[in-house]
């Protein structure tokens, strides 16, 4: 099951500006939690002798947001923790390529993870490394780190999972609502 939860789509997840975004109902729904705890559950406005009421309740679906954010801060943080160097820093070998990264970086990927240095003799020679074998290289480092901390990105997925399953559930609760008043 662990070989098909890749890091590379869990980076896709963690860096999307949608769900940094969505880290914000963290600071709002606790705020107006607090606010809103302080006053009435409703508000009267008279405006030319017409009396508006305004609920003064924490929306369900802010609720929901919140938990939603919740899950989606614990998977960045676990994420983060645990996702290997090589992953997170290089989206693949073109990106390494072209911010001149080589056999120093190599190596590093190796030590952090303490991969097995068998097969990655090249790196120890003293001579420049051949773009040909760097690019091997960086694909086996790669393939090995995608297989590594197998538990954490099981719970890490459950994190995702959750998170947009509680945004779909809004969503779809949102969808019904605007078709219940069409039809």
């Amino acid at each position: 099951m662990c070989e098909k939860l890749g890091w590379k789509l869990m980076s896709k997840i963690s860096k999307t500006d949608f769900v940094n975004k969505t880290l914000i109902w963290i600071i709002i729904v606790p705020i107006f939690a607090k606010l809103f705890s302080t006053l009435e559950n409703t508000l009267e406005i008279t405006i030319q002798e017409h009396i508006y009421t305004i609920n003064l309740e924490l929306p369900f679906s802010w609720s929901i947001f919140y938990f939603s954010a919740f899950f989606f801060l614990i998977g960045n943080i676990l994420y983060k923790l645990n996702v290997p160097s090589i992953i997170n820093d290089n989206e693949s070998y073109a990106d390494f390529h072209s911010a001149g990264k080589g056999k120093h970086e190599l190596l590093k990927y190796i030590e952090e993870e303490k991969l097995s240095e068998n097969g990655f003799y090249e790196l120890y020679l003293d001579k420049p490394l051949r773009d040909d074998i760097k690019h091997d290289v960086f694909w086996e480092i790669w393939k090995q780190t995608n297989h590594l901390h197998c538990p954490s990105k099981i719970i890490i997925s459950i994190f995702y999972t959750i998170a947009i399953s509680l945004l779909s559930f809004v969503f779809f609760q949102n969808m019904y609502f605007v078709y219940t008043q069409l039809y």
